[in-house]
Protein backbone atom coordinates (compact mmCIF):
# COMPACT_ATOMS: atom_id res chain seq x y z
CA UNK A 1 0.00 0.00 0.00
CA UNK A 2 2.00 3.58 -1.01
CA UNK A 3 -0.26 6.85 0.33
CA UNK A 4 0.03 10.26 -1.60
CA UNK A 5 -0.98 13.08 1.22
CA UNK A 6 -1.02 16.81 -0.07
CA UNK A 7 -2.48 19.57 1.23
CA UNK A 8 -4.73 22.83 0.02
CA UNK A 9 -4.99 25.17 2.71
CA UNK A 10 -8.03 23.30 4.79
CA UNK A 11 -7.64 20.38 2.76
CA UNK A 12 -5.82 17.04 3.35
CA UNK A 13 -6.18 14.69 0.68
CA UNK A 14 -4.65 11.13 0.65
CA UNK A 15 -4.54 9.10 -2.10
CA UNK A 16 -3.62 5.41 -2.38
CA UNK A 17 -4.80 1.98 -3.80
CA UNK A 18 -5.37 -0.66 -1.37
CA UNK A 19 -7.60 -4.04 -1.75
CA UNK A 20 -11.16 -3.25 -1.10
CA UNK A 21 -11.31 -6.09 1.40
CA UNK A 22 -9.20 -3.79 3.58
CA UNK A 23 -11.33 -0.68 2.76
CA UNK A 24 -14.71 -2.14 4.15
CA UNK A 25 -14.66 -0.30 7.44
CA UNK A 26 -12.63 2.82 6.33
CA UNK A 27 -16.00 4.84 6.24
CA UNK A 28 -16.63 3.39 9.57
CA UNK A 29 -13.37 4.34 11.00
CA UNK A 30 -12.89 7.78 9.17
CA UNK A 31 -16.46 9.26 10.43
CA UNK A 32 -15.24 8.07 14.16
CA UNK A 33 -11.95 9.86 13.73
CA UNK A 34 -13.39 13.07 12.50
CA UNK A 35 -16.55 13.17 14.53
CA UNK A 36 -18.39 12.73 11.29
CA UNK A 37 -16.81 16.39 10.04
CA UNK A 38 -14.37 14.73 6.95
CA UNK A 39 -15.76 13.84 4.02
CA UNK A 40 -14.56 10.21 2.70
CA UNK A 41 -14.42 9.52 -1.33
CA UNK A 42 -13.65 5.73 -2.54
CA UNK A 43 -13.99 5.13 -5.62
CA UNK A 44 -12.47 1.91 -7.53
CA UNK A 45 -9.48 2.09 -9.28
CA UNK A 46 -9.57 -1.50 -11.26
CA UNK A 47 -8.88 -4.68 -11.06
CA UNK A 48 -5.54 -6.69 -10.04
CA UNK A 49 -5.24 -10.54 -10.84
CA UNK A 50 -5.23 -12.42 -7.43
CA UNK A 51 -3.80 -15.90 -6.21
CA UNK A 52 -6.48 -18.15 -5.14
CA UNK A 53 -5.81 -20.64 -2.91
CA UNK A 54 -7.91 -22.98 -0.70
CA UNK A 55 -8.55 -20.32 1.81
CA UNK A 56 -10.46 -17.81 -0.38
CA UNK A 57 -12.35 -20.48 -2.01
CA UNK A 58 -15.84 -21.66 -0.38
CA UNK A 59 -19.10 -23.38 -1.71
CA UNK A 60 -22.22 -21.17 -2.36
CA UNK A 61 -24.73 -21.22 -0.35
CA UNK A 62 -28.13 -20.17 -1.44
CA UNK A 63 -29.95 -18.65 -4.29
CA UNK A 64 -28.10 -17.64 -6.89
CA UNK A 65 -28.54 -13.96 -8.32
CA UNK A 66 -27.92 -15.24 -11.54
CA UNK A 67 -30.97 -17.64 -11.64
CA UNK A 68 -33.57 -14.58 -12.02
CA UNK A 69 -36.60 -16.60 -11.03
CA UNK A 70 -35.41 -18.56 -8.16
CA UNK A 71 -33.80 -15.34 -6.93
CA UNK A 72 -37.19 -13.58 -7.17
CA UNK A 73 -39.28 -16.35 -5.80
CA UNK A 74 -36.69 -16.35 -2.84
CA UNK A 75 -36.77 -12.49 -2.68
CA UNK A 76 -40.49 -12.69 -2.20
CA UNK A 77 -40.36 -14.97 0.50
CA UNK A 78 -42.15 -18.27 -1.79
CA UNK A 79 -39.78 -20.00 0.12
CA UNK A 80 -36.18 -19.86 2.37
CA UNK A 81 -32.61 -21.44 0.69
CA UNK A 82 -32.23 -23.68 3.36
CA UNK A 83 -35.40 -25.66 2.12
CA UNK A 84 -34.49 -25.45 -1.90
CA UNK A 85 -31.79 -27.52 -1.08
CA UNK A 86 -33.08 -30.31 -0.09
Amino acid sequence: MTLFPSFDGDFFTLTGRVPVAQAMDYGIKFSATTSGKGRLKLTLDGYEKTTTNGDKIRDYKGVSPLDEAQWILHNRGAFKAEERLR
